[in-house]
């Protein structure tokens, strides 16, 4: 009989465990998917640039691009694993038109396009994870955070000294334009 409620107790205590509820809450699950899904997208993206970049500085920001991402998405699936969040296969369908959009383009339509939205999906990023820093409950998306902070910092800064005035500039001689605007002019909208 002893034996029997050691076992049932050692049974019910693995399976306790293994049904515990791992320490994320929705936002560091939302923050893990919707950093896959920038992850993939920058892949993508960095691919799309060192095919179709004039530029040799945009192909070599594509390869650099390809290198970050491929690494800092490997951490963010192993996290999604251990917290046991389902992440989703490709980019969001906003991101896959997006770039679709860009890559249709060619020469320097093609560079400035590529890295108008390159320095705005960084920001992007950058918001959201100092949105997982302050709202997230996970010890581990939050070093996610973290860690991913220097390399999309790295990438801004990179494509700033490639724009010439800014990351945020339209073209070189045309100060003030923003990204946003750059795309929509380069769009003919």
């Amino acid at each position: 009989m002893i034996a029997l409620s050691v076992v049932a107790v050692t049974a019910l205590s693995g399976t306790a465990a293994n049904a515990a509820p791992p320490d994320a809450n929705e936002q560091d699950r939302r923050f893990l998917v919707q950093t896959h899904q920038d992850n993939l997208a920058g892949i993508t993206a960095g691919k799309a640039a060192i095919d179709k970049g004039r530029d040799r500085d945009v192909r070599a920001l594509g390869k650099r691009l390809v290198a970050d991402h491929t690494k800092l998405d490997a951490e963010v699936r192993q996290v999604a694993q251990r917290l046991a969040v389902t992440l989703p296969a490709e980019p969001t369908t906003a991101q896959r038109i997006q770039y679709n959009r860009i890559s249709a383009r060619s020469g320097d339509a093609f560079d400035w396009a590529w890295l108008s939205v390159a320095a705005i999906d960084r920001r992007t990023a950058l918001a959201r994870g100092a949105r997982e820093l302050a709202e997230g409950a996970s010890p581990q998306v939050k070093r996610l955070a973290t860690s991913a902070k220097p390399v999309l910092l790295k990438h801004l800064e990179l494509l700033r000294r490639h724009s010439g005035s800014g990351a945020t500039a339209g073209e070189p001689g045309k100060p003030g334009r923003t990204t946003s605007e750059t795309v929509v002019t380069r769009e003919g909208r």
